[in-house]
């Protein structure tokens, strides 16, 4: 039942008092935004006409292999 979730409702109530608990050295919260940006990718170009689709997969695939947030995919899955 809920009496076994013994929760702090204090804390929600005055978040602010707790940020300076919360912060760690190296960890940001997922809910702002970052300070600064560390990179900046090149913004792709969309294919001007259907011909040159071969073009836009490339340059999509190029952008990819070189976007270092890009999860690693080790093996192919069929």
């Amino acid at each position: 039942g809920e009496e076994d979730q013994d929760y702090d409702l204090s804390q929600l109530q005055q978040p602010d008092a707790l940020e300076s608990e919360c912060v760690k050295v190296g960890i940001r919260r997922l809910d702002e935004r970052p300070l600064h940006h560390d990179h900046q990718y090149p913004i792709r170009s969309t294919a001007p006409h259907p011909g040159d689709i071969e073009d836009f997969i490339y340059e999509g695939l190029k952008a990819a292999d070189h976007d270092p947030t890009a999860p690693p995919y080790d093996s192919l899955l069929v």
